[in-house]
């Protein structure tokens, strides 16, 4: 029964520490600095009178976009979802949310279920400029850096529950 409670504490621990380290291993920007080109960006394309098509587009293939074919940036929904042509058997899906910022513009928070990484993007825009805020990325890797924590974590508190337990049983007077 111990084995199995510390086995399951280690993976919530495992899972909480992957997360966590996503937060202290991402990228910011202070309007300086050049992004990942897998920097995630929604776009819109939208000929007169169609519906609204979002389009996922990454920093490195902005350079390539020529002036007639820049997308919109603004985006007219306040979140909203899509799904990527098939890879395989996955279909990436992508996630998106927007606030508006005091100056007018708005920030746009990116997330893409890509196989087995999620990369998370936010960046603020107006409509036809992009400045980036922060990029963060998850999976096999943030799993690895995580491990050594979440066996350290499970093993201290494994000890202070064992102590906490010897504590309130020395504490019970024997009848």
């Amino acid at each position: 029964m111990a084995f199995m409670m510390r086995t399951g504490r280690m993976l919530l621990q495992l899972a909480v520490l992957s997360k966590a380290i996503t937060f202290v291993t991402a990228e910011r920007y202070a309007g300086v600095g050049e992004p990942s080109r897998l920097f995630p960006i929604v776009a819109v394309r939208q000929p007169p009178a169609a519906a609204v098509q979002y389009e996922l587009l990454r920093w490195g293939s902005l350079r390539n976009l020529t002036p007639a074919d820049v997308p919109r940036f603004s985006l007219p929904d306040v979140q909203g979802a899509f799904a990527l042509p098939k890879v395989g058997e996955f279909e990436p899906s992508v996630r998106f949310h927007t606030a508006p910022e005091a100056d007018g513009r708005v920030r746009v928070s990116v997330t893409l279920n890509d196989d087995d990484y999620v990369l998370y993007s936010t960046y603020i825009t107006d409509g036809s400029r992009i400045t980036p805020v922060n990029f963060r990325i998850w999976g096999p890797s943030s799993m690895l850096l995580a491990l050594i924590p979440a066996v350290v974590l499970t093993w201290g508190l494994s000890r202070l529950v064992a102590w906490w337990l010897r504590r309130r049983a020395e504490a019970v007077p024997q009848a």
